[in-house]
């Protein structure tokens, strides 16, 4: 009987072990929600702030459409785009266009023109700066400049890191959407926005606890940001320990079948 008594209590303590193996890598409920630190949310309609004009940077695509009342003069710039006749529909016509990259100087090379420095430009300051330099060659340009499409990079705690692309403004959200969400496993606490700008580099931290978040310069993305969303000390945990775990495991399952050996010779 106290054999008996020995082998159950051993039974006990080894799937104490088990479970306390377990639940130390759990991940709290609180660090998994978003928005539920800081002031609560008022009743009041807040106004979204006003975004900064972007500028063109260096390696940006940006589409550049010339129209006039004479498409033989147009078609050399448009490089052969049919949509180069002005027109009562000129403003739904501006989705065409040529593509050109800018290079490392802030530059574009166009027909006729030549090399343009247009890094730094808004879209219309571009624009004016293109028409500007028609002016000699074209009756009456109106030019549309607009940028080809956004990217952003997501890394880290996401389902689908990678390179995403958008065509108008995006916040963080839609951004760690776009990646199929945060895992589990994500800090949202600590989120990371790497930002370059005008050839300087800048980092913005986001709590996505926080329900001030949505006030930051950094919560709305510009082109080519890079986010980085780091794992909880939960998976560091998880990842290392599990061969620690593994050994402890077989280790529990050795003093069982011991036991079970030992009262078997008792017998």
């Amino acid at each position: 009987m106290p054999i008996l008594i020995k082998v159950k209590h051993s039974y006990k303590v080894a799937l104490s072990i088990i479970v306390l193996l377990n639940l130390s890598s759990c991940i709290s409920h609180q660090k998994l929600l978003n928005f539920n630190e800081g002031k609560e949310f008022s009743n009041r309609i807040d106004t979204i702030p006003t975004m900064a004009p972007m500028t063109i940077q260096a390696n940006e695509e940006i589409t550049v459409l010339i129209q006039t009342y004479d498409p033989v003069a147009t078609a050399k710039f448009n490089l052969g785009q049919t949509s180069n006749i002005l027109g009562p529909t000129v403003a739904s016509s501006a989705t065409t266009g040529v593509t050109y990259t800018v290079n490392e100087n802030g530059e574009i090379s166009m027909p006729e023109i030549g090399k343009i420095k247009i890094a730094g430009l808004t879209t219309a300051q571009a624009a004016d700066l293109i028409k500007l330099k028609l002016k000699d060659l074209l009756k009456e340009p109106v030019v549309f400049v607009s940028f080809k499409q956004f990217r952003f990079s997501v890394i880290g705690e996401v389902r689908t890191p990678g390179t995403h692309l958008f065509e108008d403004r995006m916040n963080i959200l839609e951004a760690l959407g776009a990646s199929g969400d945060v895992t589990d496993y994500a800090n949202r606490s600590n989120i990371l926005v790497i930002r370059e700008t005008k050839g300087q580099r800048s980092f913005g931290r986001l709590n996505l606890h926080d329900r001030e978040v949505f006030k930051s310069p950094f919560f709305y993305l510009k082109p080519n940001d890079v986010i980085y969303v780091e794992p909880l000390k939960e998976k560091t945990a998880t990842l290392a320990d599990r061969g620690t775990k593994a050994i402890s495991y077989i280790s529990v399952i050795s003093i069982i079948i011991n036991i079970i050996v030992a009262i078997s010779v008792l017998k």
